[in-house]
């Protein structure tokens, strides 16, 4: 931080300019006599002086509250720690709400004195015996489409659920210190009995994705269909539409009849 000018240097710079010096002029004077100031601090301390002899004051820093008593005591310390080691931990909004301190300080006594570290909750994907058969067959056929030109003209299409019960306390992540043994439930997503999800099914191939399609709750697996459901479909979706003869490539998917889908994007 710059020293401040001092009083005899700040009176004889009002003085030149009360003698009508321009800021220029007057920092010229002071080198020569000995004082060396910019036209900036010239220019700031003729500023100061004409805003004081206009009544006008500067208003006093308003400062937050100080010293205040540390939000990390133990007491909220063992309360983040019940709120947070468990599988489905409160968030750190629900915490600091409940604490009434801040969303850093509980994250401070999360990390700080808690020593504890994120993770992620993972969705197991398990494969039925037809299933593993199924992706051993069509890999083949799939590899035997991976030349130079017929790439281009592979349409998979596949489909997937969108869950609309995202609703509730079953969180995507839990903590852990790295030493403490964790439950293997808690490392694993909730499965619902009876979860609200609706099919879409989506193609893709070099040229464009296809729109989505709704597929009907009450469709039926109609596998002599394939041929005649991927094709169109795919072929008045693309949307470049520079695929001619697309090849379908069926995925692990159920094939559906052309009833079965809306084409229109959920």
């Amino acid at each position: 931080m710059p020293a401040k000018t001092s009083f005899e240097t700040s009176s004889l710079v009002i003085a030149l300019r009360d003698q009508g010096f321009t800021y220029p002029k007057i920092s010229e004077s002071l080198a020569s006599q000995g004082f060396s100031l910019s036209r900036r601090t010239v220019l700031k301390i003729c500023q100061e002086k004409e805003k004081e002899r206009n009544g006008w004051t500067n208003l006093a820093k308003r400062l937050p509250p100080q010293n205040l008593p540390s939000a990390c005591t133990q007491d909220n310390v063992n309360k983040v720690k019940k709120a947070v080691v468990k599988k489905n931990p409160d968030s750190l909004q629900k915490i600091a709400k409940k604490l009434q301190v801040s969303i850093r300080s509980v994250g401070r006594m999360i990390h700080q004195n808690l020593g504890l570290e994120v993770r992620k909750k993972r969705k197991l994907h398990d494969l039925t015996e037809a299933q593993k058969k199924q992706r051993y067959e069509r890999g083949k056929l799939f590899i035997s489409y991976l030349g130079p030109f017929k790439v281009r003209h592979i349409f998979t299409m596949d489909e997937t659920w969108i869950s609309l019960d995202d609703c509730n306390v079953d969180t995507d992540h839990f903590w852990t210190d790295g030493s403490a043994e964790i439950p293997e439930e808690w490392k694993k997503k909730t499965t619902k009995r009876w979860p609200k999800k609706v099919m879409i099914a989506i193609g893709i191939c070099w040229f464009g994705m296809s729109r989505a399609y709704v597929v009907n709750g009450s469709a039926k697996a109609l596998r002599e269909f394939g041929e005649r459901c991927h094709l169109p479909h795919g072929q008045c979706s693309i949307s470049h539409g520079q695929a001619d003869h697309p090849a379908p490539q069926r995925s692990s998917c159920q094939v559906y009849s052309e009833g079965d889908l809306d084409g229109e994007q959920p």
